[in-house]
Order: structure tokens, then sequence, then C-alpha cells
């Protein structure tokens, strides 16, 4: 850990302020918002790989609540996931137009370039992740094994 970040964890404690609300490794806050029956069983089929299952559930929250990060991210991960790559990488360049600092828009969408051979640009999202997770984060760890798998195969 760099010590600007040590720095800033000791500032923040210091300063007595309250930790924020926890959230997974991936960046969802957890009991932060309300989840609409579409959303619960949107995240069942991507669970179990059901992309295709998934995709009209999150365009109907998404149709509802446009501006919604988690959604976008949601759906342009299942449109990469059933091979509509292009629109997938849209869904997320808007997510992370609304929120910038969304782990898991970042990782998709770094993984998405990677599907299209673009590593120049998955390496851009692998550095923002690296800004954004203070400590390290799961984000982080799988978009850097996913371009070390890639950069792997791409030698052989």
């Amino acid at each position: 850990m760099t010590a600007v970040r040590w720095c800033a964890l000791a500032f923040f404690l210091a300063a007595g302020t309250s930790l924020p609300a926890r959230a997974d490794t991936y960046g969802h806050v957890q009991g932060a918002s309300d989840k609409s029956e579409n959303v619960i069983a949107a995240e069942g089929f991507m669970a179990d790989g059901k992309w295709d299952k998934a995709v009209p559930l999150l365009e109907a929250r998404n149709a509802g609540y446009p501006d919604e990060v988690e959604t976008l991210a949601d759906l342009g991960h299942a449109y990469v996931m059933t091979g509509d790559i292009e629109l997938g990488i849209e869904k997320l360049k808007v997510a992370l137009e609304f929120d910038p600092k969304h782990l898991e828009a970042n990782l998709y969408l770094g993984e998405a370039y990677l599907m299209q051979k673009d590593l120049p640009d998955a390496e851009a999202r692998l550095s923002q992740l690296d800004e954004l997770c203070f400590f390290g984060c799961g984000a982080y760890s799988q978009l850097k094994k996913d371009i070390a798998a890639y950069k792997a195969a791409a030698t052989q």
C-alpha cells in the first residue's frame, strides 16, 4: 500500500468519520436499494448463466429507472454474455457516465473489451479500478486475472 493510501486512511480514522455502508468486493452496497421482483429474478437468472432470460427483466427495470447504475451495469453485462457485445458496451458506458467509480461496470467493460481483442481499453479499465480500489477489490483482481489470461493466450 502506498504512503498516500495509508495517510488517507489515517486521516479518515482520525477524523472520527463513520465508515460508509458496507459493500462487497464488486461494489454492491449491501441493502442500499430496493430491489423489484424483476431485479431479484434477473439476478437469479444471471447467477445460473441464463443471461437471455435476465435481459428482458433488466430492460423492464431500466425503462422505469433509466439512471439506475446497478441495473445498467447488470444489463450491459447480460448483453455481453448473450453475445451482443456492442450493445453491452453501450449500456456499460452509460452506467459509467452516471457513476465513473462503479466497480462492476468498470470490470464488465474491461472484460467486454477483451472479448473484442481491445487490450489497451481493457488495461485502461484495470487502471481505473486500481485507482478506485483503495485496498484492492474483487473487480480489480478479476480483471487483472482476465488480462493476464488474455496475454498468455495471445503468446501461444
